[in-house]
């Protein structure tokens, strides 16, 4: 994890509204290098996770394919990540991971164990060809090979997928906002809710009125202070620019 200015251009973070916390918005220009299940990872590089940092760095002709498709299910309800690497077998090793109730309230924060809330469940099993071929033609079906959500506008409190695509050597960014035709032409969310093994029920995407945007990006610090809230631009193949906290 590098933490000297290295999220996509134009990222920056407001103050995050809690003296103990200060500290983190500080950091959030991490690049994500791993250890996403990581809570403290999680809040200084989500961006930089989004934006599949680590993956483009990596993504090389020769280094085989790997896909990471996200799920912002409103983020302080529920988010699902899911990693596919090539298992240079012709199959691939699905990594399926999903948190919920993500929003901090210090009233409800565990004594023994103030981080439970932030804690990830996870499951890993491993594609077959057949499997794998199935999945990269939903891929393909659903248009993720395409950089073509320029513009996009993405906020924390509403529902949309985010997919990273490396794949001989060639990395795609793209997004999909609910509600939309893009959106509901989605091929590949049922197959991987099929591969998921963690046992987490799907949050399924549903009408939010605008006024829940204006409301959680009001400065008034009793609706700041626990909540996360944040907005996302799309640019030319990746995040342009995020601002609020997580």
């Amino acid at each position: 994890m590098r933490c000297k200015n290295m999220l996509p251009r134009g990222v920056v973070s407001s103050s995050l509204g809690v003296a103990a916390v200060v500290l983190l918005g500080a950091l959030s220009a991490c690049t994500y290098s791993g250890q996403i299940d990581q809570p403290f990872t999680q809040k200084v590089t989500w961006f930089s996770y989004l934006n599949g940092d680590d993956i483009r760095e990596r993504c090389q002709p020769g280094s085989g394919f790997e896909y990471r498709l996200v799920y912002n299910g409103r983020y302080d309800e529920q988010i699902r990540s899911y990693e596919l690497v090539d298992d240079r077998a012709g199959g691939a090793r699905l990594t399926s991971r999903v948190q919920e109730g993500i929003g901090i309230d210090v009233t409800k924060i565990s004594v023994t164990n103030p981080l439970k809330k932030n804690a990830w469940t996870k499951s890993q099993s491993t594609l077959t060809p057949d499997e794998r071929i199935q999945f990269e033609n939903a891929l393909e079906a659903s248009g993720a090979g395409r950089a073509s959500s320029e513009g996009l506008r993405l906020f924390s409190g509403e529902f949309y997928w985010v997919a990273n695509i490396c794949h001989d050597g060639v990395f795609v960014f793209n997004a999909w906002r609910y509600p939309s035709d893009r959106f509901e032409d989605l091929a590949f969310p049922k197959l991987l809710l099929a591969m998921d093994k963690t046992g987490v029920k799907f949050n399924p995407p549903r009408y939010i009125p605008a006024a829940d945007r204006i409301q959680a990006n009001d400065s008034h610090p009793d609706r700041r202070d626990y909540n996360t809230t944040f907005n996302i631009e799309v640019g030319d193949n990746g995040i342009k620019g995020a601002a609020g906290k997580i």
